[in-house]
């Protein structure tokens, strides 16, 4: 069930389709807004304006639109729950620090990250204070190589196989506060994938145990 609270009428190539909406989940009513732009150029300070009057934990989906370069809002990445934005050419690695408790965040190919801010990424998830985000999806062209012994340097983890992928796993060193204290990264097709988990979740799965133990012992100094 959903509800509309705007959706505009697109009057040109360049004009984006903005559509705004509460949705109900199914399972316990609860509504949610989402916001939906796709196509054409929007004005940084019509997109500023749609980030002033979201919702707390709202969903956002910018699909195939082109975003001011020089774009920046404090709830871009702070207060959303659900986040997608195709067009990630304006994305600096700083703005993910922002994260708190996503569920989703997804980003487009034309983001320019390097091994070395992904590994910045990493090392401050390792110490951050909450739960920044459960699945981290950044879209990366195929002439860009991720090198594994960059993009972990310094991080204490062990090499497991989920689903006949190779995962890189460790734990966060403030695990006082959080919920997902269990970090895991792979990539496949071009995407770097991150996503995070409750040890007592991943300790279920097959040989979860076994390696969170492990883990344990690897970081029983922090």
């Amino acid at each position: 069930m959903s509800s509309f609270l705007f959706e505009n009428s697109n009057d040109s190539e360049d004009e984006p389709n903005i559509r705004i909406f509460w949705e109900s989940d199914d399972l316990n009513s609860k509504r949610s807004m989402k916001i939906n732009i796709s196509g054409g150029k929007i004005d940084e300070n019509r997109l500023k304006t749609i980030m002033d009057n979201a919702e707390s934990d709202s969903k956002i989906e910018i699909i195939g639109t082109e975003i001011p370069p020089k774009f920046r809002h404090e709830k871009a990445f702070s207060s959303f729950k659900s986040i997608e934005y195709q067009d990630a050419s304006w994305v600096q690695i700083e703005d993910l620090y922002n994260l708190r408790n996503a569920k989703s965040v997804k980003l487009g190919a034309n983001n320019d990250f390097t091994n070395s801010e992904y590994n910045m990424l990493i090392e401050h998830w390792l110490s951050q204070e909450w739960d920044m985000f459960e699945k981290l999806e950044i879209v990366r062209y195929k002439w860009v190589s991720l090198r594994i012994q960059w993009v972990l340097s310094g991080v204490d983890g062990i090499v497991s196989t989920r689903g006949g992928q190779d995962v890189y796993v460790f734990l966060a060193k403030n695990r006082e506060n959080r919920k997902n204290t269990v970090g895991i990264v792979y990539w496949k097709k071009d995407t770097f994938f991150m996503e995070t988990m409750d040890p007592k979740d991943y300790c279920s799965l097959d040989g979860g145990e076994e390696e969170y133990n492990k883990l344990l012992e690897l970081n029983k100094d922090d």
